[in-house]
């Protein structure tokens, strides 16, 4: 039975990415087939490492496993020689990088799709990259499709599904303080390096002047991920402006644009065209 030792071996004593899967065979073996099957020829699912070492069902019978940290050594006989692994090699073979233990997309790897940022309006961003089925169907409003969940404070005018269909167009909400315009994703989480917003196609003035970028993960407690005060850019119909996120690490699933103040107008009216995305797409 493999065990741990907190112990400072060398890492270039761990087994080579080529020798890992016989390792893992033989530990799997010796834990009595935590994944129930007979081989791992094909890659196994991540999760298992996760159900064993982090989650709170751990196994009666895997306690001491439940004991392990990233920088712990598992010994394994295999062919009467002595096999050292560590534990966070064995988690990065199983993919286990990519879960979410603390449930805020803090501690997730860079193994998303990027979507980049380029020009104004281009195709590279979440909303057009959801809308063609990840870029293998031709494209269709998310909003429409139930890829994504659009929802405002209020409605004045339009409808919210409007401001993810790639043209002029208009939405805009009662003129009531914080007003807000919220996405939810239906799958996977957005680390957000860039947004973009547009104004209406129709009326002049009514430009948003206020607003926070905000992520959350529950749709309830909100992270800002970027604010403006008085930013005056924004003097012309169907115009855009797009925006960095500064040092954001994590994915969120909800992601909102909250109004702070009033508009060029005066008024609290939300008033935009177009709205969108871009950076770290995470599928689930």
């Amino acid at each position: 039975m493999p065990y741990s030792v907190n112990d400072n071996l060398d890492p270039n004593n761990y087994p080579q990415p080529s020798n890992l899967i016989r390792v893992v065979n033989i530990l799997a073996t010796q834990l009595k087939l935590l994944t129930g099957k007979t081989d791992f020829a094909e890659k196994p699912d991540y999760s298992v490492l996760d159900a064993v070492n982090f989650s709170a069902g751990i196994p009666v019978n895997l306690v001491e496993l439940a004991q392990l940290s990233d920088n712990d050594i598992l010994l394994i006989f295999t062919n009467n020689e002595l096999k050292k692994i560590k534990v966070s090699t064995l988690k990065n073979y199983f993919g286990n990088s990519n879960n979410d233990n603390n449930g805020d997309g803090s501690d997730q790897a860079s193994t998303g799709t990027a979507l980049t940022y380029v020009s104004n309006g281009d195709a590279n961003g979440l909303f057009y990259y959801l809308g063609t089925a990840e870029k293998a169907v031709t494209w269709q409003n998310p909003a429409n499709a139930g890829i994504i969940l659009l929802s405002a404070s209020s409605t004045g005018s339009g409808d919210v599904s409007e401001l993810v269909n790639r043209q002029d167009g208009q939405f805009f909400t009662q003129s009531l303080p914080n007003s807000w315009i919220k996405v939810q994703l239906s799958s996977g989480k957005l680390k957000c390096s860039y947004y973009s917003l547009k104004t209406r196609n129709s009326s002049s003035d009514y430009y948003p002047r206020s607003w926070k970028l905000q992520g959350s993960n529950d749709g309830v407690d909100w992270d800002d991920l970027d604010t403006q005060n008085n930013n005056t850019s924004l003097v012309n119909n169907s115009q855009w402006l797009s925006l960095p996120v500064v040092a954001n690490s994590i994915g969120y699933r909800y992601f909102q644009i909250l109004q702070i103040g009033i508009n060029s107008a005066g008024y609290n009216h939300l008033v935009l065209g177009e709205i969108e995305l871009y950076g770290e797409y995470l599928s689930d």
